[in-house]
């Protein structure tokens, strides 16, 4: 471990040292041809990218995946046999295909390196190793046949030659540097390799990769730090700039929110598993100097935000962001595009309001949604979404202004068949799109409730959110048992999302059955009665039974953003908790993929008719 990363894990909270984790940094990097250069640096290159994983088997660790991970182990088995089923895969020969089963399934790591004062083996200073194992010896030496016979045929030509530095591993010469592959005993095994140019030690970047905390059984970790790239990525920067000046300046506000540069900001990420759940962590280090550039607020979220939320709550999330840099941004772009401007003065003219300076000025730094069973069943239509106003009076009086604009259009274009009605519940106001004369289920409705804007896909949610914000609900998110139980004590928080497993499973079983079901239709062979998995997915009640809810919170540790994750051990029982909080929104993507489907057809027809696109 770095003294960095000493000094941060000093300045958390000792629980956070034992929940670190990762969602996920994969960064991918085309080798192209590379030539051998002679001088290796003095130094070892510095990490900029990092990324291992501990394989398919990791992820699956709790019993209740048991059959899962079994069914998935006879997926090679099934793939071996697909040469012989299928015409168009009899040409691949089967060593290959063992070859990338090994690669897919074994655990694997990839760091991409910088070192832009030896530039010796090209690539303007960069290197990469990727890396699959520790495996067998055996694995290994089979896995290099394969790949020899490849780059024998795809490199015709080019002189191959056995590497004096790595014993067993073969070294190709072309122009942008050196391309090393084949096994090589690592000090946690035998490995299959790839390095590329100024790789440098092949074990040594790994070292800076973020620790799991004791009692974490690992399973997938990432780092990234562009701060020693940041030379070469201005190079870069300058060079899209002169060819391409718009997308120049867009790549280039990437500096000064501290992505890269002198003190950008690094992220370190893991995800494994504790004896009872599910854990992952990122911590963003050193962001707080950028935190206004990047939308992160440093205001944590208030009580009133919390009751803002009713109790019984199946789906929750709230956030504190800094819009001050966006409006910015926005101004900037009207100030530039003289169209944009244009635009925007003539919409002042016609409705009397400036959507920067009455609306997006007048938003707060609070956010928030949920889907509850007291605002509708927990389904699509007790969706709420809901920000808090810095200036109600001024939003007020545009909303005023805007609605009076929109009612007057709507009449002349609808002929009155969509309008526009307010109407008021205790002194709270309401407002709700209506079609009147025509069967139309559909009733949107915002409301103005002292300083929060609501927003919902029913007059009933909004109602019910209304009554929340005004004190006549019930207690509010922090009265929920199953979320302050999963949540740390007397931490002040910038965000918090929160699914009820337990109750949004039931909803996301099925989907979750039906895959399972796929699974384990799928790994079965039609020539081999023998490999017959066993039920994939459990029964309800057995996959419900414990299930833990998913939560994720930020926070402020000193300068370093930091962000934990928590949720079931079982992968089953959070996919289904998952896709039953997506569930009430299942028929608007079905719709969405059947709109798009009939477009292309109708596309297709066209063209059929002689149309040409």
């Amino acid at each position: 471990m770095t003294s960095r990363q000493a000094a941060r894990e000093r300045s958390l909270p000792r629980w956070l040292a034992r929940t670190t984790i990762l969602q996920g940094v994969i960064a991918t990097m085309a080798l192209g041809p590379a030539a051998i250069a002679a001088a290796a640096p003095a130094a070892e290159p510095e990490p900029v990218l990092l990324f291992e994983h501990a394989g398919l088997d990791a992820m699956l660790v709790d019993e209740k995946d048991a059959a899962l991970r079994d069914a998935l182990a006879m997926l090679p088995d099934r793939l071996r046999e697909l040469p012989n089923e299928v015409d168009d895969m009899e040409q691949i020969p089967r060593p290959i295909l063992d070859g990338i089963l090994t690669m897919l399934t074994s655990p694997g790591r990839m760091a991409l390196t910088v070192d832009p004062d030896n530039q010796a083996n090209g690539a303007m200073g960069l290197g990469l190793v990727a890396s699959a194992g520790p495996m067998e010896r055996r694995a290994a030496s089979e896995l290099d046949g394969v790949v020899r016979d490849l780059a024998r045929e795809g490199m015709r030509g080019q002189e191959m030659l056995t590497s004096e530095q790595y014993a067993g591993m073969t070294e190709v010469a072309t122009p942008p540097g050196p391309l090393r592959f084949g096994p090589r005993e690592a000090p946690d095994g035998w490995r299959y390799e790839v390095h590329f140019a100024g790789a440098g030690d092949p074990d040594a970047a790994f070292n800076a990769l973020p620790d799991y905390g004791e009692g974490v059984t690992p399973v997938m970790r990432a780092r990234m730090d562009l701060e020693p790239a940041s030379t070469l990525i201005d190079t870069l920067m300058g060079f899209v700039g002169m060819n391409m000046p718009e997308a120049g300046m867009g790549l280039g506000m990437l500096k000064e929110t501290g992505l890269y540069g002198e003190d950008a900001y690094k992220m370190d990420m893991t995800w494994g598993y504790t004896r009872d759940r599910s854990v992952s962590s990122m911590v963003v280090s050193g962001i707080k100097p950028y935190a206004r550039a990047n939308g992160l607020s440093l205001q944590p979220l208030g009580a009133d935000a919390f009751r803002m939320i009713p109790s019984d709550a199946t789906v929750a999330g709230l956030s504190t962001t800094d819009l001050s840099s966006t409006i910015e941004m926005i101004e900037g772009i009207v100030a530039s595009v003289p169209e944009a401007g244009e635009g925007l003065a003539e919409f002042e003219r016609q409705t009397g309001v400036n959507l920067i300076d009455d609306v997006l000025k007048s938003f707060g730094s609070t956010f928030g949604y949920y889907m509850a069973d007291s605002a509708g069943g927990a389904g699509i239509l007790s969706t709420v979404a809901f920000v808090e106003l810095s200036d109600s009076e001024r939003f007020g009086e545009a909303n005023e202004r805007l609605r009076a604009f929109a009612n007057a259009a709507l009449g002349r274009e609808t002929e009155g068949y969509v309008r526009g009605r307010a109407w008021s519940d205790e002194g709270s106001q309401l407002f709700t799109l209506s079609f009147p004369g025509l069967p139309i289920p559909v009733e949107l409705t915002y409301a103005l409730q002292g300083k929060w804007l609501v927003l919902a896909l029913s007059p009933q949610a909004a109602l019910t959110a209304v009554r929340q914000a005004r004190g006549a609900g019930d207690a509010g998110l922090s009265a929920n048992a199953t979320f302050m139980n999963a949540m740390p004590r007397g931490q002040a928080m910038t965000a918090v999302s929160f699914v009820d497993t337990k109750k949004t499973m039931s909803r996301g079983y099925q989907y979750v059955a039906l895959l399972g079901s796929a699974i384990r239709n799928g790994v079965q062979s039609p020539q081999d009665p023998e490999r017959m998995p066993g039920m994939v997915v459990p029964p309800f009640a057995e996959l419900a039974d414990g299930a833990r809810p998913m939560v994720q919170y930020s926070f402020w540790a000193g300068d370093d953003y930091v962000t934990i994750g928590e949720g079931d051990r079982s992968m089953l029982v959070n996919a289904s908790g998952v896709m039953g909080a997506l569930d009430p929104f299942m028929p608007l993507i079905g719709l969405g993929f059947a709109a798009m489907a009939a477009g292309q057809a109708r596309e297709m027809r066209m063209y059929d008719d002689g149309f040409d696109f």
